[in-house]
């Protein structure tokens, strides 16, 4: 299947319940379950269900599964705006004394963000150009993520993703794409090694520019060292799901 009959037909299913072929809208806020027990487990992520459309639904989760096969990734947690997606894919790593290298011409609220993190002890190095010679003088060992735009806004710089990637994997260090731009029909990331993807989906995969969202591709490949990042801790079990996992307990919370 080329793009577009992927993006309708591939392995998407409907509403099985009522036979639609494709998933209403739900326009509830809250699920039940048979017992307290279940509802529980769903809520604790220890079973499968909804029980509040802050955390997911089924039109979500509809979304998810059709963001996550366009870029070729093994899940994905839909935000309510691109920079809820941004702060999510960092705060779900980052903690206290953590650094990030960024490219200095990032969207404006990117670079707003970084600068309000500067209160919970995360720190941004910026660089003009995303390149494996500027990056690597940066690095230490307080360094937990390489964000980069795949194409910039609004300088439209384009980053080389696999020589960034393989500098940032020798380090131990995940490659975190904003691919807002690009979208996945130029480009998926994940084969050139990029490890998280983010896009602000309210720009061209919604298309008609009348709603805010955002979303959080996993690749599954990095492998999140518990003794590196401590939040992992407890989420070893979940394997290439872990990032996801951990993402979907704090998006529960916030």
């Amino acid at each position: 299947m080329n793009f577009n009959t992927a993006l309708l037909h591939n392995n998407f299913r409907g509403d099985t319940s009522t036979g639609a072929t494709v998933v209403p809208v739900c326009q509830t806020s809250a699920f039940a379950h048979e017992s307290a027990e279940k509802l529980e487990a769903v809520f604790n992520s220890k079973a499968f269900g909804y029980a509040y459309s802050r955390i997911s639904n089924p039109t979500v989760d509809s979304f998810e599964k059709r963001m996550a096969a366009l870029e070729k990734g093994i899940g994905a947690v839909a935000c309510s705006s691109g920079m809820a997606a941004v702060t999510m894919s960092l705060l779900n790593i980052l903690q206290s004394g953590d650094e990030i290298i960024a490219g200095s011409g990032l969207f404006g609220g990117t670079l707003d963000l970084f600068e309000d993190l500067k209160a919970f002890g995360i720190t941004a190095k910026f660089t003009d150009d995303v390149t494996p010679e500027s990056i690597e003088p940066l690095i230490t060992d307080k360094t937990k993520a390489i964000f980069a735009e795949l194409i910039g806004n609004p300088k439209l710089n384009v980053v080389d993703v696999k020589a960034v990637a393989e500098l940032a994997h020798s380090h131990g260090i995940p490659l975190i794409a904003d691919s807002t731009t690009a979208t996945p029909y130029l480009i998926h990331p994940f084969e050139y090694g990029a490890d998280i993807v983010v896009h602000s989906s309210s720009k061209y995969i919604n298309g008609g520019g009348n709603a805010i969202s955002g979303v959080i591709i996993d690749s599954g490949s990095f492998k999140w060292d518990a003794s590196r990042y401590p939040g992992f801790k407890g989420y070893e079990k979940f394997g290439k799901l872990a990032y996801l996992a951990k993402l979907r307990d704090r998006k529960s919370v916030v």
